[in-house]
């Protein structure tokens, strides 16, 4: 149990980042708690903010705090919050809380520079950045020489653009719950914080996929493979034929496949790399709102059957299959039940595995694999569990007790 909750600022409060603040706040009693966010759009603030955390077309109504027929638990003040050196908030979210009987206040800022967001004085432990904007180290540090102690990203890490006479940056490490944030195994050390306090949290289809390849590869050696992820479309896609860089996006999203890009395939190299150059993969976008499913082709050591692939990855989700799968216990299920997508919204496991659509080739020298995954819901939980996890018994070994001066 936490000493204390882990203060939590959001730079970047879209899809991924009012998720997250959801999680917390709809599970009450997670030692987390939202100090701060930052959207630097100059048309949002703290009623739209209110709004679409209130009401989400995918998830439905806030479940926190409040319930009843009017009652909006999550409402939106214009007034400011002055801190020291003249900097203000442009307004704040609030959270009545009728468990407790008091009132959770969040002030909402609208900067550009993470410089000059009052983090210390908020206590700050974690900046959540998904803004998509910091995914090289250089762009990432900006957060702590502003006085965060740690940065997680939400987003995959990029590579950094050779520049003449610049050396080159370490690439930020991704870290996928239940696979190398521990190497799965309980008696390994965690990940080093204190060493490097800018990590990412990979990507929802390196998440499924890796929590998919790294049972499969423990049991029977992955020699090589290749996956389609059936992607949900995101709000890079236009809602109607319109500009994008990327052609593929630039068709209107709920019309139709786009066969695109991903890395996500590539980077699960980085997360094991026993994989490395092993797998690669492709998304089709599709038109389902929030769920994806990844179809894996792999071929593995021994030729097992899909009966017998089945059955293992049956017994890994029901905790069977020995110590050294513990850590995907809650997060790679298996089913034989028939599924839509619309099945599997909400679901917060990383991988769940239709067991209809496993299948061998060419005598099992191939075994074909589908695993469904909401992309949005299953992501944000796996955040919020490393920051409980992993962030707070960092910040509690500093010895320092910092409580937020504001909310």
């Amino acid at each position: 149990m936490a000493e204390r909750n882990l203060n939590v600022f959001v730079n970047g409060p879209g899809i991924i980042g009012r998720d997250l603040m959801r999680v917390v706040y709809e599970h009450r009693g997670l030692p987390i708690k939202i100090v701060g966010v930052n959207d630097a759009h100059k048309d949002y603030g703290p009623k739209i903010l209110a709004y679409l955390l209130n009401f989400d077309s995918v998830y439905r109504n806030f479940r926190g705090f409040r319930v009843g027929v009017d009652d909006v638990p999550v409402e939106s003040d214009t007034t400011r919050i002055t801190f020291h050196g003249g900097r203000e908030s442009i307004g704040s979210i609030r959270f009545p809380d009728a468990k407790n009987g008091r009132e959770i206040k969040i002030p909402v800022f609208r900067e550009t520079d993470p410089q000059k967001v009052p983090y210390e004085e908020l206590g700050v432990d974690v900046v959540y950045d998904s803004t998509g904007f910091y995914l090289v180290r250089s762009t990432a540090q900006r957060h702590i020489d502003a006085g965060a102690r740690l940065v997680h990203l939400s987003g995959p890490p990029k590579e950094q653009k050779a520049e003449p006479g610049k050396p080159l940056e370490e690439k930020i490490k991704a870290y996928v719950m239940g696979v190398n944030d521990r190497s799965q195994d309980p008696a390994q050390s965690p990940p080093d914080l204190a060493k490097d306090p800018i990590y990412s949290g990979a990507s929802c289809t390196t998440t499924c996929l890796a929590t998919l390849a790294s049972a499969l590869h423990k049991k029977y050696s992955i020699q090589r493979g290749a996956m389609t992820t059936f992607h949900a479309f995101t709000n890079d896609q236009a809602t109607q034929d319109g500009w994008n860089g990327a052609l593929e996006r630039a068709r209107a999203a709920p019309v139709g496949y786009k066969y695109s890009t991903t890395g996500a395939a590539r980077m699960v190299g980085e997360v094991i790399p026993e994989l490395a150059g092993k797998l690669d993969g492709s998304s089709v976008r599709g038109s389902h709102e929030a769920v994806s499913v990844v179809d894996l082709t792999v071929e593995l050591g021994g030729k097992p059957s899909a009966e017998d692939v089945n059955q293992f990855l049956e017994s890994v989700a029901d905790g069977v299959a020995g110590l050294e799968y513990k850590r995907l216990i809650g997060r790679l299920g298996f089913t034989g039940q028939t599924l839509s997508s619309s099945d599997v919204t909400g679901n917060p496991l990383s991988a769940l595995v239709e067991g209809r659509a496993t299948k061998g080739v060419d005598k099992n020298t191939m075994i074909k694999i589908a695993a469904h995954y909401d992309n949005v819901k299953m992501f944000t939980t796996r955040q919020a569990e490393f920051m409980i996890e992993h962030a707070i018994p960092f910040i509690e070994s500093l010895g320092t007790n910092v409580q937020a001066k504001y909310g």
